[in-house]
């Protein structure tokens, strides 16, 4: 793999980098590596053809300049970054070779919640601790029957939980 002669090889597994147009300075992509210290220098592989046009307009993989913006102890702040500074960028009229918008954030990282479906109604929980409580004080069930229910239905021996739903949505953050 040949690197630009400005290269900074990242010393973390999660940062967020941008790629420049030399020609233009110009912000075309906005990145974030996750698990891979190199991903902002892979250059031949996943990535999209507006990507690929655009570099091959001003001389091809070796030209591209590659800043680093920020490092990130998780993936989870890495990517909502990313996602930060892509509509900042598209807001000003450059990272045009993203495929995906902001908004795909929220879909690839929908916050985790906890919704108890019960006689037809529903109330939803974003911590756990809320979800144990309430089971506790109107059913009377401990954490660990809570935590037994979460992805199916309670037929246990309270009468007045029988039927109870949990669903879990979304992921745990790292």
């Amino acid at each position: 793999m040949m690197y630009h002669r400005d290269a900074e090889i990242p010393h973390s597994k999660y940062y967020v980098y941008l790629h420049i147009n030399p020609l233009t300075q110009k912000v075309f992509y906005v990145g974030s590596a996750r698990g891979n210290y190199l991903r902002a220098y892979e250059f031949d592989k996943h990535r999209n053809e507006k990507w690929k046009k655009e570099v091959l307009s001003f001389g091809g993989a070796t030209n591209v300049v590659v800043k680093i913006v920020k490092y990130f102890k998780n993936p989870y702040e890495a990517q909502e970054y990313e996602f930060k500074l892509l509509c900042h960028y598209r807001d000003i009229g450059e990272a045009y070779c993203c495929d995906e918008g902001d908004w795909s954030f929220e879909r690839k990282n929908p916050t985790l919640k906890y919704v108890l479906v019960h006689n037809y109604t529903e109330k939803e929980y974003k911590y756990k601790r809320d979800l144990y409580k309430y089971c506790a004080e109107t059913y009377g069930l401990s954490r660990n029957i809570v935590n037994l229910i979460i992805g199916s239905e309670y037929n246990g021996s309270r009468i007045e939980a029988r039927g109870l739903k949990i669903i879990k949505i979304g992921k745990e953050r790292v």
